[in-house]
């Protein structure tokens, strides 16, 4: 019945959800006798779904992030931005850099990191 239901094209998410249910526990019941082959049903579930992505675009569009959704995570993650100046008696130096981790203060004497203003 779970196979028929993924066979046909209209009902085949829920025949794939069934059939991983099937699947489990063919995999649960494998690892309770210790058998070595229980990595077969969940190989075999993985390439259901796999196929059931590559021929349904609802479930292609449910597994795989839009580009604007992407680009939206990415512009909206702050970075942080350090200045980091680097003192000595003869020569001062100015490096920036940008991270995504707070940085603690160094225990350097001569480097000193700061907090820069963000970049628009």
């Amino acid at each position: 019945m779970c196979l028929l239901a993924y066979v046909i094209p209209r009902s085949a998410p829920i025949g794939a959800l069934l059939l991983t249910g099937y699947l489990g526990g063919a995999t649960a019941t494998q690892v309770r006798v210790e058998d070595p082959w229980f990595l077969f049903p969940i190989a075999v579930g993985v390439s259901m779904w796999g196929a059931l992505w590559l021929r349904d675009p609802r479930i292609a569009a449910l597994f795989t992030p839009q580009l604007s959704t992407l680009h939206a995570a990415a512009v909206s993650r702050p970075v942080a931005s350090y200045i980091v100046v680097v003192r000595s008696p003869h020569t001062e130096a100015h490096a920036s850099f940008n991270s995504g981790v707070n940085a603690e203060p160094s225990p350097f004497s001569n480097v000193h990191i700061s907090a820069a203003p963000p970049v628009s």
